[in-house]
């Protein structure tokens, strides 16, 4: 999704509160790189993710063994495919449900169900007895609209549902480091919303640093990004 096109849940984060991204990646490499990251396919469908976090996705899952996978940012598919089929390579029974304010219609993928959903209204599109039915752990992916106020939705909306165990990737925070935010109209993105929402849960959740500091420090296209809950 663009951020046009979902409604603001909670004002941007002023340039003076921001937190500062610590990272190995400058904005001159995230800058390149990010050409190449925005045209990644999978089964030639748009993934747009980073080598290094398909290695780190991968492992992951592979540690976590999830049992449900929710995805909030759809696009052309082809992350909730990769999904898919790492969930069958690793044995893992694990069914992923991607949402979109626009899903799919041509698509249609073994494991993976493709549902509506705005981030600025996500309860209007799931509700809790859907959310208790899911077997757990879960795996929790925001890759929406990277609109701060939209990023604190959804994060808001794991944390009324999430249990111990469960985890939460928040996509793209690397923008942070490229500045492009603002730019773009993300009035902060994900990598404020990330911190933001640590700091009003202040004791339930941790950012995973194995996994973001993998291939260095946060080099990833999820600085920070990588949390669990633990209360």
């Amino acid at each position: 999704m663009t951020p046009n096109d979902t409604a603001r849940v909670r004002p941007g984060l002023p340039k003076k509160d921001r937190v500062p991204v610590r990272s190995g990646m400058s904005a001159a490499f995230v800058n390149t790189m990010q050409l190449g990251v925005v045209d990644y396919r999978y089964k030639g469908r748009l993934a747009v993710k980073c080598p290094m976090d398909l290695a780190i996705y991968a492992e992951l899952l592979q540690d976590l063994r999830p049992r449900a996978i929710m995805e909030f940012g759809t696009y052309e598919g082809g992350s909730a495919i990769w999904l898919a089929d790492q969930v069958a390579a690793f044995g893992l029974g694990a069914k992923v449900y991607s949402f979109d304010i626009r899903p799919p219609a041509d698509l249609s993928y073994p494991g993976v169900e493709f549902r509506f959903c705005d981030t600025a209204r996500i309860s209007d599109s799931i509700d809790d007895a859907f959310m208790r039915a899911l077997p757990r752990p879960l795996l929790m992916i925001e890759d929406a609209s990277h609109v701060y106020g939209n990023v604190l939705n959804t994060m808001e909306f794991f944390h009324a549902h999430a249990v111990p165990g469960d985890y939460l990737i928040v996509e793209d925070g690397m923008i942070s480091i490229a500045e492009a935010e603002d730019l773009h109209g993300y009035e902060g993105g994900p990598f404020q919303a990330i911190h933001t929402f640590l700091k009003e849960h202040p004791g339930f959740y941790e950012i995973d640093r194995a996994r973001c500091d993998r291939f260095g420090p946060n080099v990833t296209w999820n600085p920070d990004g990588y949390i669990r809950r633990i209360a």
